[in-house]
């Protein structure tokens, strides 16, 4: 818990308190098998140091993939569950009901439940756009292994693709206006993604092929905060 003080003109205050949201329970279903995707959904939460942690996988009966119990057990995720649809929401109404300002991250599976707690919802599309200068610029087997279950299109230079990639013709804007999920680009063009409209709202380089990171999941959306204004103290023989 931490608390911020600042001043406004002309004579305010505001103070307000923050603290981490008592818990954050990461919704996915079994089409989620991306062990860089499931880090990325947790890490928010614990960078932001909310005491409890959890993942649910909703309406699946297969067990864990390995890769997503490891990259669990990496980042120090230790409350991983199987539910049906219906066990789910009565967990996720239960725990708004004991601790409101809880948060459900929701990859979907939430989304059809009802009634439901309030959630974030991230909703990815896994569609990626690979734009390669040359058959070294990016690791395609890498990205293959962390993306998994991304519908992945290498545009440019697309000789010797694992399997499951497809090719894109065009030029640059052209692979920009897709509306893809993520743009793996080249540094040279990293600036020109960021700055096109349309373009992706996530842009990674050579050498983040199992990175990931989701915009719609910010840290500061597991922090909850009250504030309070007040008039400045006057002192005696202040004024005019």
């Amino acid at each position: 818990m931490r608390s911020v003080t600042v001043g406004f003109e002309p004579d305010g205050l505001a103070l307000t308190r923050l603290c981490p949201r008592p818990y954050a329970v990461v919704a996915i279903g079994p089409d989620l098998v991306s062990p860089s995707r499931l880090l990325a959904a947790c890490l928010p939460a614990l960078l932001a140091r909310t005491p409890l942690v959890a993942v649910v996988r909703v309406e699946t009966e297969t067990p864990w993939p390995t890769a997503l119990l490891a990259a669990l057990e990496l980042c120090g995720v230790e409350s991983a569950f199987s539910l049906s649809a219906k066990n789910a929401a009565r967990l996720f109404s239960e725990l708004h009901a004991a601790h409101p300002r809880g948060l459900v991250v929701d990859f979907g599976p939430a989304a059809r439940m009802s009634p439901r707690p309030p959630f974030l919802s991230v909703a990815p599309s896994g569609r990626l756009g690979v734009w390669r200068t040359s058959a070294r610029s990016f690791d395609l087997e890498a990205l293959a292994f962390a993306q998994a279950g991304s519908q992945v299109t290498v545009w440019g230079r697309a000789g010797g693709l694992p399997e499951g990639m497809q090719t894109g013709e065009g030029d640059f804007a052209d692979f920009l206006a897709q509306g893809y999920e993520a743009a793996f680009v080249p540094r040279g063009k990293m600036e020109a993604a960021l700055c096109a409209a349309p373009g992706p709202d996530l842009v990674l380089g050579p050498g983040m092929e199992c990175f990931w990171a989701f915009p719609q999941a910010p840290v500061a959306a597991f922090v909850s905060g009250r504030t309070a204004y007040a008039a400045r103290p006057q002192h005696p023989g202040s004024g005019i």
